[in-house]
């Protein structure tokens, strides 16, 4: 018999999760109610963000992922809510939409050639690769987990064209970047970047033409 299909508004959440009544609720198997305040629908939390932060806090991560979407599972409950409120606010609806299209592919599947789809399909282009980051994101913490053992998309999946940002850069972006970074320049940003990015011009698209960050005028 197969599964019922889960209704839209719940399309790219965890297993046994639905949306009612402006919350989120967990339907807990029959058997487990005591684990769950003798409830067999427990609330969440209003928000995603919040339902993620129970959820992390009642069952742990899952230590042996096998799934696109049981990875984005594991960061949503144990990375992003370290992240600035703002951040976990984008996050968490990327995660949701990123699901909805990866989260059946097993772990190690995901190829570049996915993510050109994605991008060329999904519209919103801006959107789309704000998403993509955090799936690249989503899979560095794979490797640091163990899961895997080489990054199937990062630095080989070129995202061209994004407006500059008009906010401070995060440390895990920053982890990011240098991840994929040649020695020389993880030598520079590590020594320049974490002071760099808290000036006016590192959050309005980068430094004045001929101004060199570690001192030096560069040639025009």
């Amino acid at each position: 018999m197969a599964p019922r299909k889960r209704n839209p508004e719940n399309k790219g959440l965890p297993l046994r999760w639905c949306y009612q009544h402006g919350a989120y609720y967990y339907q807990v198997p029959p058997g487990l109610e005591m684990q769950w305040d003798a409830k067999r629908k427990f609330k969440l939390g209003r928000t995603l963000p919040d339902a993620y932060t129970v959820w992390a806090q009642r069952i742990p991560g899952s230590r042996e992922a096998r799934t696109v979407g049981e990875l984005l599972d594991r960061y949503a409950a144990e990375v992003v809510p370290a992240k600035a409120p703002k951040t976990q606010q984008s996050n968490i609806p990327a995660i949701k939409r990123l699901k909805a299209v990866f989260g059946h592919m097993p772990l190690e599947t995901l190829k570049p050639k996915h993510v050109y789809q994605y991008l060329d399909k999904r519209g919103a282009r801006v959107a789309a690769k704000r998403e993509i980051e955090v799936l690249s994101h989503t899979y560095t913490k794979a490797i640091e987990w163990g899961l895997i053992e080489a990054h199937p998309i990062k630095g080989k999946v070129i995202r061209a064209g994004t407006p500059p940002r008009t906010r401070y850069v995060e440390d895990w972006e920053i982890v990011e970047a240098l991840s994929v970074a040649g020695p020389v320049l993880r030598v520079d940003q590590t020594t320049h970047g974490f002071e760099a990015r808290r000036s006016p011009w590192a959050t309005h698209g980068g430094y004045p033409r001929g101004w060199d960050p570690c001192g030096a005028p560069q040639d025009r």
